[in-house]
């Protein structure tokens, strides 16, 4: 009887040390994961409000070049219309990659947690792989790869009193005319896009209206960044979501909005709009619609 009790009492001992044990461990990692959650919530809060608006002033760049397309008539206007042209327009790209690669560098031991987090971080690659895309033998513009991107973003931003900023206009410009830093070098592929784009369009207006604009890639980035804009602001307090306009979608868009809706429309098929009725055009959409249902992890070259 004694070796029973004995033998019941160490049973019933060792059950509360497990238990005890998996409470003590369970609390620990919800404590980790709480902390680690309140790390993405404040990391997030610290750089939207700059994301947000390097991302509006790009979108809202694009969705000038591919709508109004009042920018593509300034490359043969006067000097400071065709300055805007080129150098404000890098600087809208520029300015979006270096809050993206301060955000990037400031994360990069933070494992982003939650929704809004897992959400932004998606986001955020969708447009760093639609940048990147490319097709050599299509020659789709604004093409700008992932090292490119991560360089662009270095040569934007710059340290003050441990804080990491972005270079302002007036800075930049300086930089852009000083030869010793190179800065145009990096941006010597979008300007020749921004060139094929204006051509395009000259002649689709002037003397071939069939020519079409090849400004797939700027629409799909164009919809990206509204998302993301939407979720770095879901309650509209830094801009009304009434400005910004979506453009008309790319012929396969990789935005949630466009998704959702491609979705909900029957499978017949339906003819491409003016814009885009070209093979690469829908190569170029092809590769996006890939990358977003797959959730691969492209590496640019």
């Amino acid at each position: 009887m004694v070796d029973s009790t004995s033998i019941i009492v160490a049973v019933l001992a060792l059950a509360g040390a497990i238990a005890a044990a998996v409470l003590t461990g369970w609390t620990t990692f919800y404590s980790d994961e709480r902390r680690r959650l309140s790390e993405t919530e404040k990391l997030v809060a610290k750089y939207s409000g700059p994301l947000v608006l390097a991302a509006n002033d790009l979108q809202s760049r694009l969705y000038s070049i591919t709508e109004t397309r009042d920018p593509l008539t300034w490359r043969d206007s006067n000097d400071r219309e065709r300055n805007n042209l080129y150098r404000y327009t890098c600087f809208l790209v520029g300015r979006y990659l270096s809050w993206t690669y301060i955000f990037r560098h400031q994360a990069q031991f933070l494992y982003m947690r939650g929704k809004k987090g897992n959400k932004l971080v998606e986001t955020m690659d969708m447009i760093e792989f639609t940048f990147s895309v490319t097709m050599q033998s299509t020659g789709i513009p604004f093409c700008l790869w992932r090292g490119e991107q991560m360089a662009i973003g270095e040569l934007m931003s710059y340290k003050e009193e441990g804080e990491q900023f972005c270079l302002g206009y007036s800075k930049f410009i300086t930089y852009w005319d000083d030869d010793s830093r190179d800065i145009q070098l990096w941006f010597q592929s979008l300007m020749r896009d921004i060139d094929t784009l204006a051509d395009a369009f000259c002649q689709s207006q002037n003397q071939h209206p069939w020519v079409p604009v090849p400004d797939q890639r700027l629409r799909q980035l164009q919809h990206l960044l509204i998302e993301l804009i939407s979720i770095l602001d879901p309650h509209k307090l830094q801009f009304d979501r009434t400005r910004n306009k979506r453009c008309a979608a790319a012929t396969t868009c990789p935005c949630s909005h466009c998704m959702s809706r491609a979705d909900q429309m029957p499978t017949t098929p339906t003819p491409l709009p003016a814009h885009s009725n070209t093979t690469a055009h829908q190569q170029f959409a092809l590769e996006c619609k890939k990358c977003k249902h797959l959730n691969l992890k492209m590496q640019g070259p």
